[in-house]
């Protein structure tokens, strides 16, 4: 059992099955879902000081595009292509 637990854990990544690897390939999609959003968030802040409007329109409007863009990209990146 403990052999078991020891392969498991301390097995050396395989360099083939690392590109057809489903998790890592998530991983990767949720990572860039969440840095596109921050990095947005973070853009409509400075601009809406910067264009000093009376609401923070930017701090909505751009993340929100980015998540609608971002969701299309996920589908269509995750869907099986028939070729």
């Amino acid at each position: 059992m403990a052999n078991l637990i020891t392969e498991v854990l301390f097995q050396l990544p395989n360099k083939s099955s690392d590109r057809n690897n489903p998790l890592m390939r998530y991983m990767g999609l949720a990572f860039q879902f969440f840095a596109s959003i921050s990095i947005s968030l973070l853009v409509g802040y400075k601009m809406d000081g910067f264009f000093a409007f009376e609401n923070p329109w930017l701090i909505w409007v751009l993340p929100l595009l980015i998540i609608i863009f971002t969701l299309i990209k996920l589908i269509l990146d995750t869907t099986q292509k028939n070729k």
